[in-house]
């Protein structure tokens, strides 16, 4: 039925279309038997979606900074100094924040070390 060539379409269409507009992360949630995708098109969305209180104190730039920790599950300060260009106390700022709002974690390496990663967390 020529069905198999459309397989994952979708999905290359989406992440072309959220890093050339910018758009947050999709919400994935299971409502039992389904499970449900949610495409939010602003950072308020992703705000009035979530369950967590900590996402409400993140400002639109520190949201799309958690974005990226979690696509990427772990990320050094210098990772995400560089792939937003931030100077170093601001990229250490907002990590650091995530970090107390208990979004992410640490990978339990001294925070010296150049082994030390913000992971993200998954439960």
């Amino acid at each position: 039925m020529g069905y198999m060539e459309e397989v994952g379409v979708g999905m290359d269409t989406y992440r072309e279309m959220r890093e050339k507009y910018n758009l947050p992360l999709p919400v994935i949630t299971f409502e039992d038997p389904n499970l449900v995708v949610t495409f939010p098109r602003t950072a308020d969305a992703v705000r009035d979606m979530s369950d967590n209180d900590a996402i409400s104190q993140l400002n639109d730039e520190e949201l799309v900074g958690y974005d990226f920790v979690k696509t990427h599950k772990e990320v050094s300060r210098k990772e995400y100094e560089d792939h937003f260009k931030f100077e170093r106390k601001k990229a250490f700022n907002q990590l650091k924040k995530m970090k107390d709002l208990r979004l992410i974690d640490d990978n339990g390496e001294n925070p010296k070390s150049n082994n030390y990663r913000y992971v993200y967390k998954t439960d």
